[in-house]
């Protein structure tokens, strides 16, 4: 099975960055059309040990029905869409009216919460308890028919897109999971959303352009 992974260096803890590198050797390759309209659903298994996964608790009209972890992961998947969410582009105060304007033309389809963490061709988004030499998570790649991304549990992960501390942003790193998922290299130019290094808690990749 070919995983794309996302890895935290040691000196990240001094704010200096998280690096992303494929598992294998295998390139991912090739533009998003290449994953199926069946990949294109998604569901959020919220098992997430850390309550900063799940503390923000304020509802937003932009994505009725959903708070903490799930609504930070639906606005990153969000961020690949081929037009601005709602029309207006609102709902994340770190890109006021920006929110999905990538141009990236994926347009995900969020089908709600999962009763479990599924199979690795499950398109499902949780947790996984547990951790693996400096690694934040992983994508598992699209193998007939879907894909499976993970966070390991060692790290905090925080809901809110504006943390400042040294917590993980979910967001922004399930919008670079999320892009290894749709088939893309982990190689982006510098300043976009696939470049191999993230800067500080990984807010930047989910307001960065995309490839």
């Amino acid at each position: 099975m070919n995983l794309n992974q996302l890895i935290l260096p040691a000196v990240a803890f001094s704010g200096a960055a998280v690096l992303l590198f494929p598992a294998t050797t295998e390139a991912l390759g090739g533009p998003p059309q290449l994953l199926q309209p069946g990949q294109r659903d998604f569901r959020i298994f919220n098992n997430f040990t850390d309550p900063e996964a799940n503390d923000n608790t304020t509802p937003d009209p932009n994505f009725p029905g959903y708070t903490g972890a799930p609504l930070a992961i639906w606005k990153a998947c969000t961020e690949w869409s081929s037009e601005l969410h709602g029309g207006t582009g609102n709902g994340d105060p770190h890109q006021p009216g920006g929110l999905g304007s990538g141009g990236a033309n994926f347009d995900a389809v969020f089908q709600g919460l999962a009763t479990d963490v599924g199979g690795t061709d499950s398109n499902t988004f949780s947790e996984l308890i547990g951790s693996d030499n400096g690694i934040l998570g992983f994508t598992e790649l699209p193998i007939n028919d879907g894909w499976r991304i993970r966070f390991y549990s060692t790290w905090t992960w925080d809901d809110d897109p504006g943390t400042t501390t040294f917590d993980n942003d979910i967001q922004g790193v399930a919008t670079t999971l999320y892009g290894f998922a749709m088939g893309f290299d982990p190689s982006g130019p510098s300043g976009s959303t696939l470049n191999g290094t993230l800067t500080g808690t990984g807010v930047p990749p989910a307001t960065g352009p995309c490839p």
